[in-house]
C-alpha cells in the first residue's frame, strides 16, 4: 500500500472515528433541518454517501473595488466522504429559497473554448463579461450569467478577494471562474464545474 492510499484510509478512519452516536440525529426528526442548520464537523448525506463538514467559509458580495458590501452572501461547505476520500464542495444561498450547488470537477483554461472552437484563457475574461459571450465546454453551450467581486472569509482567516465569471447551461451546471488575489497582479485562477441540486435531498445525519 502506497503512502498516499495510506493517508486517504486514514483520513476516512479518522473522520468516521469523530462521529458521535449521542449526537446522530433521530431519523424521524432529520426532516426538521436543511442545509442551513448545517455546521463545522457534521455529518450530512448526500446521493447516498456520507459526508463530514470539513471547513466553512462566506462569501460577501461587494463593488469591484472589494470596499463596499452589497449585502449578498452565500455559503461554502468543503465536505470529506468517508466511504471513497474524496472531497466534495457545495454552495448555498437564500433569497426568496434556498438555492445549492455541487462540485462535478475542476476544469482548465485548455477544456473551455470560444464560439470559434478556439482557446480561452484569463486575458479574454473581461471581454466574455462586457460581451455576455458564450463559451464551450465539449461543444456544450454555457451563456454568460454574471460576474461579480466577492471577500472570502474564514474563521480565523483575513479576508480573500476573489473575482468570479459565471457562465450556464440549459441543464442546470454551471462553468464558474474564480480569479483569486484579484487586483494583485498575481492572480491565481480557479475553474469549476457545478450543478444546481435540490437543497432537500442533503440530509444532516449528526451534530457535531
Amino acid at each position: 500500500m502506497d503512502n498516499a492510499v495510506r493517508r486517504r484510509l486514514d483520513s476516512q478512519f479518522a473522520a468516521a472515528r469523530s462521529l458521535n452516536p449521542e449526537k446522530v440525529v433521530p431519523i424521524n426528526e432529520r426532516y426538521k433541518y436543511t442545509i442551513e442548520d448545517v455546521g463545522l464537523g457534521d455529518f450530512i448525506r448526500l446521493n447516498s454517501k456520507t459526508y463530514v463538514v470539513k471547513e466553512i467559509g462566506v462569501y460577501r458580495e461587494t463593488d469591484e473595488d472589494f470596499k463596499k458590501k452589497t449585502g449578498d452572501l452565500w455559503t461554502e461547505l468543503k465536505l470529506f466522504c468517508i466511504e471513497d476520500g474524496e472531497s466534495i464542495h457545495i454552495e448555498w444561498e437564500k433569497d426568496d429559497e434556498v438555492e445549492a450547488f455541487v462540485t462535478e470537477k475542476t476544469l482548465d483554461f485548455t477544456q473551455i473554448k470560444d464560439d470559434r472552437g478556439d482557446d480561452l484563457d484569463e486575458d479574454d475574461l473581461d471581454d466574455l463579461a462586457e460581451e455576455e459571450d458564450t463559451i464551450f465546454l465539449d461543444k456544450t453551450p454555457f451563456e454568460y450569467d454574471d460576474d461579480y467581486a466577492a471577500l472570502y472569509e474564514r474563521e480565523g482567516k483575513s479576508p480573500e478577494k476573489v473575482y468570479f465569471y459565471d457562465f450556464a447551461s440549459r441543464d442546470k451546471k454551471m462553468i464558474t471562474i474564480e480569479e483569486w488575489g484579484s487586483g494583485g497582479g498575481r492572480e491565481e485562477y480557479q475553474l469549476f464545474l457545478s450543478r444546481q441540486i435540490n437543497p432537500d435531498s442533503i440530509e444532516l445525519v449528526a451534530k457535531s
